[in-house]
């Protein structure tokens, strides 16, 4: 495969591994021969698909431990999105001296229906045993 660069393209479009390697457009190249003609660089070059599979490979794990997997992200932001869904935030406005009204109904009820307090029936039932 034969690349021809400038000068400023080779420094900004290729990532270099060494001097006889080079990356460029996500695959990796190992350059056989180089030849210069002025400003512009040819470069005769065999793709190395290998290092390139181990490449992304590592990068994908850096992703995955560091958290930036977009698979992963995706299923977390919709996870995220379910649980909001499940649960409002309610902003608790209490002010000192007054009680909010529920507190002050619910008490309301309790002595309202203190009255309704019995002791337990005297004598206690009898218990009745069945023999089957």
């Amino acid at each position: 495969m034969l690349f021809k660069f400038s000068s400023v393209e080779s420094a900004s479009l290729l990532i270099w591994e060494h001097p006889r390697e080079f990356e460029y457009c996500g695959q990796m190249y190992d350059i056989v021969e180089a030849k210069t003609c002025g400003d512009t660089t040819f470069y005769w070059c065999f793709a190395d698909h290998r290092e390139t599979r181990i490449n992304k490979a590592i990068e994908q794990a850096v992703a995955k431990a560091t958290g930036q997997d977009p698979v992963r992200k995706n299923q977390t932001e919709r996870l995220t999105d379910f649980f909001k869904t499940l649960f409002q935030e309610v902003q608790f406005n209490w002010q000192a001296g007054n009680p909010p009204s529920a507190i002050v109904h619910y008490a309301s009820c309790i002595l309202n229906y203190s009255s309704l307090t019995s002791s337990p029936p005297s004598p206690p039932p009898k218990v009745v045993q069945l023999f089957i």
